[in-house]
């Protein structure tokens, strides 16, 4: 009888180490689920930290300051603004902006004088704006032009030229077609692309105009190449 009890006790004993066996491995399990859903969380925040969204860099330009001079050549593929001065070569793959001096040839994607000069020759793919007060000293090279401020040199656009009030040109002018406005100082020959006819031009502002009338001076433009406002 006592062999009895002993033996069924020590079936009970096995079958509960077995149900704790069977417990603890449950838990096991359950805590190394948990770590492996911890550690490809962590990974994904890792992931998340390491490639952050790509967000939008500003656009870079290259500055020369006002009162900063340079001496030799100078580019840059950045758009580049001048407010000081270059004696040397200015070469740019984007845009050029001079509100300072330049003593050197410019060549850019658009060059656009907004003050002061350029004392050379300016080779501009696409546009170049030449604003009232500012000069340009050499040949002008571009797609399409636009001055209301003065030119010396001759001037070869592939498209449309505007010559605006302010505007004081001495130079041949080749060009697919061109506007004069009134006022517009201009002493130069005139050649449009699209019928290949070349007309010489001494256009004067109102006020010289009546100080030399007097002289011989003579206006001759063909309306039929030329686009030309009233400048009288």
């Amino acid at each position: 009888m006592a062999n009895r009890f002993l033996s069924h006790a020590s079936a009970k004993n096995n079958q509960d180490d077995d149900l704790l066996l069977m417990q603890k491995s449950a838990l096991s399990d359950v805590s190394k689920v948990n770590n492996d859903e911890k550690q490809d969380s962590y990974y994904q925040q890792d992931e998340v930290f390491k490639e952050p969204k790509a967000s939008k860099e500003p656009e870079e330009e290259s500055v020369i300051q006002k009162g900063v001079v340079i001496t030799g050549s100078v580019s840059s593929i950045t758009s580049m603004f001048i407010y000081g001065t270059v004696k040397g070569d200015v070469t740019c793959e984007n845009d050029v902006t001079v509100d300072g001096i330049v003593e050197g040839n410019v060549k850019a994607a658009n060059v656009r004088l907004l003050s002061g000069s350029i004392n050379g020759d300016v080779e501009s793919r696409n546009e170049m704006s030449i604003i009232k007060g500012a000069a340009v000293t050499g040949n002008i090279k571009a797609g399409v032009l636009e001055c209301d401020g003065k030119i010396e040199g001759n001037s070869a656009v592939d498209g449309l030229v505007e010559i605006k009030e302010n505007a004081n040109i001495n130079g041949d002018i080749t060009c697919e077609s061109i506007i004069i406005c009134k006022g517009a100082s201009i002493n130069g020959n005139f050649q449009t692309k699209a019928n290949n006819q070349t007309s010489k031009s001494n256009v004067l502002p109102k006020e010289k105009e009546n100080e030399n009338k007097k002289t011989d001076t003579k206006t001759d433009i063909k309306l039929d190449s030329i686009n030309l406002e009233k400048y009288i």
